[in-house]
């Protein structure tokens, strides 16, 4: 009987922390809370601390899984940040899909960035220049269409009699 009550706990608790809708709780929470005792401290009579530890980190994968569908929605709204031209949205942009930090490092490994390292920029004078280079991009555009638009008005040259 004593093991399927602690199947049945483990069970309560894992789906409880995988939710991702609920908080991260606190064991004495969870104890009260979820596995309803009476006493937070039966939790512990019925787990060790390490079967505690291996629970919540099981949890935590199967939450972390469960955040794909946020995280793909999350990089969704950060590409329409950066269409606007958000410079904050564009370096974070660079710091998440291309690794690139503020002092031109590569994740943990401390090799240099080359790309900041040899320009000698700084994050802010990069998303800077990016910024300008995108907002001249789309001047370039607009005086193109403004252009064709003058050139379709213009009579041909056959219709022009002097």
């Amino acid at each position: 009987m004593a093991k399927n009550a602690k199947k049945a706990a483990r069970v309560k608790i894992v789906e409880y922390l995988a939710n991702p809708d609920h908080e991260f709780v606190n064991r004495s929470t969870l104890a009260t809370r979820i596995c309803k005792y009476k006493k937070s401290q039966y939790l512990y009579q019925v787990f060790t601390v390490d079967e505690l530890d291996q629970i919540e980190k099981e949890a935590l994968e199967i939450r972390r899984k469960k955040y794909a569908r946020f995280l793909a929605f999350t990089d969704h709204k950060l590409f329409e940040a950066i269409k606007d031209k958000n410079v904050a949205a564009i370096k974070l942009a660079y710091q998440r899909f291309e690794g690139w930090t503020e002092k031109g490092e590569i994740g943990f490994s401390g090799d240099l960035n080359f790309a900041s390292s040899l320009t000698g920029e700084s994050w802010d004078e990069r998303a800077k220049r990016v910024t300008l280079e995108m907002r001249q991009a789309s001047a370039d555009e607009r005086a193109r269409a403004n252009r064709q638009k003058l050139m379709e008005q213009l009579p041909d040259d056959e219709d022009t009699k002097y």
